[in-house]
């Protein structure tokens, strides 16, 4: 089995955050969006479950060394002479200053009779108020005996970090010494195996014995036996199939100190094949699209870097039976549940997409944001019955000038 991983770093750019907070305020552009978990144990208020995503922390484009000093931690079941070893890349920060360490995953695909190979790292990594992994980042091919080799690798497509959680990235220059996954594209079955590497800070992980407990149509559910305070980091890293060595799915966090025990321990996964629809949307100037299915019905073709903010369900005579907002990730158990419980005739989606703040992303969720829109689907008829028009979209900094100006930005 051939196995890659990619372990990503950056510089510390410390915003005043406070630890434990119970959710972080973006700026006036909008909230930008905290996951939970890391070094500094930082939560969102609204993730009703624990989440071990470590925080990602800014890199100079400037300088790209590498620093020498700082060597994966193999398992000793691993040795330096292992092929494993030498399929792992490293990125670090650039400076002699203390770092953060995390993964991500190297896989390839085939566009247009081309295999095209990619890095796959958590898009959480780009929002973090307090640190944040830049479009550009340099990563260090570990190639044995204390010898590394550096790679630029640039992020080319995202997808929202409360729904699919996964960025793309493409190697620059460089990187022959990597061997990608395979995607698989075989449905999973209960109790099957699975197990995932990556890195949590400079320690090498492997998690095996991850048995497969659920999916929905946007991520895989295993079992999570692996130590919590140990898991910062390991957000970006490969799930794969014990018996064929293919990528079942990214790694984006892990469940627990929940209020159902069933749930405790549980680790999330975005399904690689969801991968293939990143690296289309890249291919068509950012636009694609993947099936959001609600109630067992095809509800929307959301937008690859789209996002719900909300949800309302809807009686007959269009009467709200139910709503929620969703600060950061999208609770897709949660709604199918109270549409199994009341039945609605219509659901109604506020939808929003991702934007680039510079090099950090954001989801924006106030009035002003242009990419907003709404829509209504008959779940009796299982049709759209209505959307709103799209919007011309305009700058962020000219949003937040309307917006204080009390300029309409519609």
């Amino acid at each position: 089995m051939r196995r890659i991983f990619v372990l990503l770093t950056s510089t510390l750019f410390v915003w005043s955050v406070s630890a434990g907070l119970a959710g972080a305020q973006g700026s006036s552009l909008g909230r930008k969006v905290v996951r939970s978990g890391g070094r500094m144990g930082i939560r969102s208020a609204a993730d009703k479950v624990g989440s071990s995503h470590n925080l990602m922390v800014p890199v100079s484009s400037s300088v790209r060394k590498t620093v020498s000093s700082m060597h994966p931690i193999l398992p000793s079941t691993v040795s330096p002479t292992d092929p494993l070893i030498r399929r792992v890349v490293q990125a670090r920060e650039t400076t002699q200053q203390p770092t953060n360490l995390y993964s991500g995953t190297v896989f390839q695909v085939e566009y247009n009779g081309h295999k095209e190979v990619y890095i796959a790292v958590a898009a959480h990594a780009l929002v973090s108020d307090s640190q944040v992994l830049h479009k550009r980042f340099t990563i260090d091919v570990y190639i044995g005996e204390g010898k590394y080799k550096s790679v630029e690798v640039e992020i080319v497509q995202v997808s929202a970090p409360s729904m699919l959680d996964i960025a793309i990235g493409k190697i620059l220059k460089g990187g022959e010494e990597l061997v990608p996954f395979a995607i698989s594209h075989t449905p999973l079955t209960a109790g099957q195996e699975a197990v995932s590497y990556g890195f949590a800070g400079q320690k090498m992980v492997i998690v095996p014995n991850r048995s497969f407990l659920s999916e929905t149509p946007l991520c895989v559910r295993t079992t999570m036996p692996y130590p919590r305070t140990d898991r910062p980091g390991l957000c970006g890293s490969a799930l794969v199939d014990e018996e064929t060595g293919e990528l079942l799915g990214v790694h984006t966090g892990s469940s627990y100190e929940t209020k159902k025990p069933e749930q405790e321990d549980v680790g999330h996964a975005t399904k690689a094949s969801l991968l293939e629809v990143l690296v289309d949307a890249f291919h068509h100037g950012g636009e694609g699209t993947f099936p959001l299915f609600l109630g067992g019905q095809k509800v929307l073709d959301m937008p690859v870097d789209g996002y719900i903010s909300e949800i309302r369900l809807l009686n007959d005579a269009g009467k709200p039976l139910w709503r929620r907002g969703f600060e950061s990730k999208f609770a897709y158990d949660q709604v199918n549940e109270q549409i199994s419980r009341l039945s609605p005739r219509y659901i109604e989606l506020t939808v929003r997409r991702v934007h680039w703040d510079g090099d950090q992303l954001i989801e924006v969720r106030k009035s002003w944001d242009r990419t907003r829109r709404s829509y209504r689907y008959d779940l009796q008829e299982g049709r759209m019955v209505w959307a709103s028009k799209p919007k011309e979209p305009v700058s962020n900094k000219q949003a937040v000038v309307n917006f204080f100006l009390g300029i309409p930005n519609y």
